[in-house]
């Protein structure tokens, strides 16, 4: 499981420094018996759309 979320948060800070216009939000729900899930909404800023 460590290394599920060491490789979401990894991907997440990825794609903030090489996309500054692109807005993403991660939810990672955790049980007491280990198990889980991980929802990942990406979407662009506003001022993208405005420079467009």
């Amino acid at each position: 499981m460590k290394k599920f979320l060491t490789l979401a948060l990894s991907e997440l800070m990825l794609i903030a420094t090489l996309t500054s216009f692109v807005a993403e939000d991660i939810g990672i729900k955790l049980n007491k018996y280990g198990t889980g899930s991980v929802a990942r909404t990406v979407g662009i800023k506003e001022d993208y759309y405005n420079i467009m």
